[in-house]
């Protein structure tokens, strides 16, 4: 049987209400049950079945086993619903300052590939375009799979995006591309629909779809990389705000006479809990070339000089998300990026900062109440072009 193709069944023509709720879950929530279903969307279990039924026919659905389980078992095993992975494939690109990273995922959210190739600082648009689809076109000829089930893009830029126009408003790490239309520019080279966001969102999507925060429909991302970056999720929606810097955690003043920052501001949270905040210290020792895994390394294994450059960035930290907590009290936050290679001496430090800054203290209330901080499921910084892949998901209902 032909298969319809995710984006005829979000047409009114050609599927019923409960048939669109239904593929939008299963397209940003992949293997869930039928139950789990019927909780999510608020339809009865019968309209449920009937409906997964239906789908199931038209190959848009299928069944599988849910993980740990087997048919061995005595009864019948437990079974989870995902939208088939034939209907199509989704792409997700990070433009990162010297490297382009991209991933492929079906929409039954299996990864089908990661790459990653590098390009030259503050490369141009056009170079950039033209590596971005020499890079799918290759990645999609050595997969083998079918370029004409592409269904979407989703590009991720660190800096603040209209994710309305897919216009990049700034960015210092890529700075050539402030001003740009990137979701014409790609629809129009890749001739795909094409979603843009910043690098945070998408990094909280990843997160929100396949990790740490998986099941939550509120929670506040933050990462602490060369920079630090934030987003913040609400009802299961990404909070972007009238220009999108929403979740800027970095650029909130943590000393307004401190010194001058990248974005025009003095004295912001990232140039004390960035990465450089530990690098630049530690180059009289190390050498100018020296890299944050290695004071990590060095820290990690009893270095009490780089311990304490690492516990004092992991302080501001802490100050800096109470502060955000203050406003927005999430349940949950959810820390990403490259520091955490120094988890084990990180955590503990952020997470006192944060309760000794807190307007909540956790003595006045039972501790499940609190806001718990949990490390991101992710290590090698793939999250941002997987999220990438999740924000074309999560936007599935355009794909028309």
């Amino acid at each position: 049987m032909d298969h319809m193709g995710i984006s005829s069944i979000f047409d009114i023509n050609e599927a019923t209400q409960a048939e669109a709720r239904v593929i939008k879950l299963l397209s940003q929530r992949s293997g869930l049950s039928a139950a789990e279903i019927s909780r999510l969307t608020g339809l009865s279990k019968s309209t449920v079945a009937r409906v997964v039924e239906q789908l199931r026919q038209n190959g848009l659905v299928v069944e599988t086993v849910r993980h740990g389980e087997s048919a061995s078992k005595r009864g019948r095993p437990g079974t989870i619903l995902t939208l088939n992975p034939a209907t199509g494939t989704c792409v997700g690109l990070l433009l990162g300052p010297t490297f382009i990273d991209l991933t492929i995922a079906d929409v039954s959210h299996a990864v089908l590939l990661e790459r990653t190739i590098e390009i030259e600082q503050d490369y141009s648009v056009e170079k950039g375009l033209a590596a971005v689809v020499d890079l799918v076109e290759n990645a999609y000829e050595e997969t083998g799979l079918a370029r004409d089930r592409l269904l979407g893009v989703g590009v991720a830029v660190p800096g603040p995006v209209d994710f309305h126009t897919g216009r990049v408003l700034r960015s210092s790490m890529v700075p050539v591309w402030a001003g740009t239309d990137v979701r014409a520019l790609f629809a129009s080279a890749l001739q795909t629909s094409v979603f843009v966001d910043n690098e945070s969102n998408c990094a909280a999507i990843a997160e929100m779809t396949w990790g740490a925060a998986r099941g939550h429909s509120e929670f506040l991302y933050c990462k602490l990389d060369v920079g630090i970056g934030g987003a913040l999720i609400v009802n299961n929606q990404i909070l972007r705000g009238i220009a999108g810097a929403a979740g800027e955690v970095g650029h909130m003043i943590f000393d307004p006479n401190g010194p001058l920052c990248r974005c025009g501001n003095r004295g912001c949270v990232e140039l004390y809990a960035g990465w450089n905040a530990v690098i630049e210290p530690a180059k009289g020792r190390f050498g100018p070339n020296v890299r944050f895994h290695t004071i990590a390394e060095h820290a990690i294994n009893g270095d009490v000089g780089c311990r304490r450059l690492i516990e004092d960035v992991a302080l501001v930290a802490g100050r800096a998300l109470a502060s955000v907590c203050a406003v927005l009290n999430p349940p949950l936050i959810v820390l990403g990026g490259r520091q955490l290679q120094a988890e084990d001496i990180l955590l503990a430090p952020l997470r006192e900062s944060f309760a000794r800054h807190a307007l909540i203290k956790p003595y006045e209330i039972d501790t499940p109440s609190m806001t718990q901080i949990v490390p991101g499921h992710f290590r090698n910084n793939r999250d941002t072009a997987l999220g990438a892949v999740g924000l074309v998901l999560q936007n599935s209902g355009q794909l028309l």
